[in-house]
This record gives structure tokens, C-alpha cells and sequence, in this order.
């Protein structure tokens, strides 16, 4: 899915996605493994077969490992020296920062107020309403199938498995079908908790949108202003990362999204069409023209929709910082670092100092009792060093 992705932006942006520069172009992931695949697809099918030759004036001899090897001089052999990877493969690196510092991608992880919010979306009287009346059926076709449930949670762990399971073409729990009320059913649970999880209150719909939109923001106007010279910039996370935007944007959101679901099971049209969940390979996109006023065009699958609190699908650059102000309801970073009980800039510089200190320390004994054992050996198997400062063993 990410491979296509990739290969119809290139086609879409040709001007800019030609060859990798890494001034030109930069990528973030999530620190999972899922995610930094999916960005590693998703470039190749924008770099494929548009990677570095050798050319005539490089030596094969110079693109060799410093050792021989029957192995490496084998396959050498079977290469086509014309480019430096088989397939004229790009690589392209991808930034990656630890979860719990992951402020952007991820800014639920390494927040305080994160497991309460989300904890308290699983049992206030919405969450039990959704379990004992909408999906009534459905818990008891799986509670008489042996698959036991109490609450919402249980249901929302058999959904999520189960739309896993669809796409990897595993069997699906409780032997229900693609077709049947159940899988419905769940498809929909699971889309409409991940949404709610994600907007419990105003507070947490601005602490989770600060440090994305900021960041967006701050690569445009670096753009405009001259200090930014990249030109596409590549992030991938998760549908709860998207959905950071999509519901302080208005267009994503649970109340919307339940009253499509009931108007589907009712055969109606549906009264909200922009509202959909974030699925596999979904994207945002957000274009800048810099003309005299530089504006921007928002874009979600392909389509553009309006934001900025506007019907029109494009803004000014102006008109977005004041848009995100008012999405995060005047919130700073610092403000998200001290709700979420995050470390200042000097605290963290301190743990990591302590942290190396650690090490170093673990490290130095480590090396002692290394020693020791080396000089145990030495006199268990008569060990002598040579001339060169090696060790070899003699009898």
C-alpha cells in the first residue's frame, strides 16, 4: 500500500521527487517497527531505480570490503558495476526518536495525563452505553461462542484483532465472516474507540495536536523565510497520530462517525462523508505555494477538504498560525511539557548525564572483571602474548 503510495506522489510531484538530496528531503517515523516499514516502502516506490551509479571514473576495487574473501569476490562477480546497489536501489534514511520523547509523532506516549484519559474513555457512561446497547448482539454472539466479555475493552481487543487478522488472511474470531453484522460490528468499535480515545476533553485535543502542528507550521515558514531548504518532508505514525488533526480540524470525530455507521446500517446516505477513520495508508497532506502571500492547501487521501476554519480547502501561512493558536487554545510546548510532567531541557540533559555516568561506571568494572578473567586464562591454558600485543593459546 505505502510502495503505491509512494510511486503515485512521485508521479503526482515531479518536480519534487526526482533524486534523493538529503538537503531536499527528510523523513521521521515512529519509533516501531510497523510505521519505519511502512516509510521505508512508501520512498522506495517514490527512489526506485533512481539511485547512484558507479560511473566509468570509479575502480571496482573501491567498492569492495578492506578484506578478502571468497564469498564477497563470488557475488561481486554476478554485479553490474553500473550502479552502487543492485536494482539501482535508493536508500533513504529514516529519523527515528525514542517513544517516550517522540513529542510529535507520538505525544500521547511519554505524557502523564495519557493513561488516565485514555483509561477513563473505556468506562464513563458513553463507552457503557456503546457495550450494553449498540453492540448488544454482537457481545452476546461472541459470549455464546465461548469468548468471553465484560466490557468495553474486551470487545475493543477482539475487533482490533480481527481487522488485523482480515488483512493477513488469518481466520477471524469467533468464525464470523467479511459480510456479517459482527464483522461490522466490530470494524466500527474499534474505529470508534481509537477516535475517542483521542478526544476526551478540549485539553487533550490540544496537547496532542501543539507539537505536530507546530512543527508543520515551523517547516513552512522556514521554507518562506529562507531557512528551511527542504523541500518534502515525510512523516509516518499511526491513525491516532493523524487523528490528532483530524479532529481539531472538524472532520473527524466519535459523535459523527457513530451517526454514519447507524444511517449505514439503515441503508441511508450518509450525513457526514468527510467523516471517516483513518485506515492502512491513509495521509494528510499539506501543500505550500509560495506566491506573494504564501498559502497553504490541505489535502486527506488524495482529496482536498477545507480547514482552517474556512470553507475553502487552502489558507494563508498567516491564517494558519492563527488557526493553531486557536486549535490549541493558546497552549505553548511548554505548556504540554508541564501538563504532561515532562522533564525541562536542563532536567533531561541531567538524567542523560547521570545516565552516561552510569555506564561509564558499569562500563569500567566491566573491563576489570574482564582483566581478571584474561589473567585467570593465562595461567589456566598458558597463554602468552606475541610481539604484536595478540593473544594466542599454546599448550
Amino acid at each position: 500500500m505505502h510502495y503505491l503510495l509512494g510511486d503515485a506522489l512521485k508521479k503526482q510531484y515531479p518536480k519534487l521527487l526526482t533524486k534523493y538530496d538529503p538537503d531536499r528531503i527528510y523523513a521521521r517515523s515512529t519509533d516501531v517497527n510497523r510505521t519505519i516499514m511502512s516509510v521505508y516502502s512508501h520512498l522506495y516506490g517514490i527512489f526506485q531505480e533512481n539511485g547512484p551509479d558507479l560511473g566509468p571514473k570509479i575502480i571496482p576495487e573501491e567498492a569492495i570490503p578492506p578484506f578478502q574473501s571468497e564469498i564477497i569476490q563470488q557475488t561481486v562477480k554476478t554485479l553490474d558495476n553500473s550502479f552502487a546497489l543492485p536494482r539501482n536501489i535508493q536508500p533513504v534514511p529514516v529519523h527515528v526518536t525514542t517513544e517516550v520523547h517522540d513529542y510529535v509523532l507520538r505525544p500521547w506516549s511519554g505524557c502523564a495525563l495519557a493513561n488516565k484519559w485514555y483509561m477513563d474513555s473505556t468506562v464513563d457512561q458513553e463507552a457503557l452505553s456503546m457495550y450494553q446497547n449498540d453492540m448488544k448482539d454482537t457481545v452476546s454472539y461472541f459470549n455464546n461462542k465461548g469468548i468471553k466479555l465484560t466490557n468495553l475493552m474486551d470487545l475493543y481487543s477482539i475487533a482490533d484483532n480481527t481487522i488485523t487478522n482480515k488483512f493477513q488472511g488469518i481466520s477471524l474470531p469467533g468464525d464470523i465472516t467479511l459480510d456479517s453484522k459482527e464483522f461490522k460490528d466490530l470494524n466500527f468499535v474499534a474505529e470508534w474507540f481509537t477516535i475517542k480515545s483521542v478526544e476526551l476533553s478540549d485539553t487533550q485535543i490540544s496537547l496532542y495536536a501543539i507539537g505536530l502542528l507546530n512543527t508543520i507550521y515551523d517547516f513552512m515558514n522556514g521554507k518562506v523565510n529562507g531557512t528551511n531548504v527542504l523541500d518534502f518532508v515525510f512523516l509516518s505514525g499511526h491513525d491516532t497520530t493523524l487523528l490528532t488533526l483530524l479532529i481539531p480540524f472538524g472532520i473527524t470525530n466519535k459523535n459523527c462517525f457513530r451517526e454514519n455507521y447507524l444511517s449505514q446500517k439503515e441503508g441511508k446516505e450518509l450525513p457526514y462523508p468527510e467523516c471517516k477513520f483513518p485506515i492502512y495508508a491513509s495521509n494528510l497532506i499539506f501543500e505550500l505555494y509560495k506566491t506573494e502571500e504564501p498559502y497553504i492547501v490541505f489535502k486527506y487521501n488524495g482529496n482536498p477538504v477545507p480547514f482552517c476554519g474556512k470553507d475553502q480547502n487552502q489558507c494563508t501561512l498567516k491564517e494558519f498560525a492563527s488557526y493553531i493558536k486557536k486549535l490549541t487554545k493558546g497552549y505553548t510546548m511548554n505548556d504540554y511539557q508541564t501538563m504532561c510532567s515532562l522533564p525541562s531541557n536542563n532536567e533531561k540533559t541531567y538524567l542523560w548525564l547521570i545516565v552516561l555516568s552510569v555506564v561509564c561506571v558499569a562500563l569500567a568494572v566491566g573491563l576489570i572483571a574482564i582483566r581478571k578473567n584474561l589473567e585467570l586464562k593465562e595461567k589456566e591454558l598458558d597463554v602468552q602474548p606475541t610481539q604484536g600485543g595478540e593473544y594466542y593459546l599454546g599448550k
